[in-house]
Parts: structure tokens; sequence; C-alpha cells
């Protein structure tokens, strides 16, 4: 499993904390690997430049 601590949320995305479990881990790709996961670990609906603020 993953774990993230959410501090922004909304109706359908509750605060708190999101786990997820790893469907497939150690996937290669050019840079290294990546992991996939069962859900996001955060939405976010908001341009990055916006959210950040």
């Amino acid at each position: 499993y993953v774990k993230s601590n959410t501090i922004s949320g909304d109706s359908n995305h509750p605060v708190g904390v999101v786990l997820a479990e790893i469907v497939k881990p150690n996937i290669a790709v050019r840079n290294g690997v990546v992991h996939l996961i069962q859900r996001p670990l955060m939405v976010v609906d908001a341009a990055v430049h916006q959210f950040l603020q």
C-alpha cells in the first residue's frame, strides 16, 4: 500500500489519510520505475500554479 495525507478535499474526496493498493510495482520506464496504484492519492481540479498558491 501507499499512503498520502490529503490536506484539501471536497464532498467526494475527504481530507485525511488516503490508502491505495499497489496493483503493479516496478514498471520500467526510461528514467526509472513507476508503480501502478489502485486509485489517485489526490484529485486536483485547478491548474497547478493556482493549486500551489
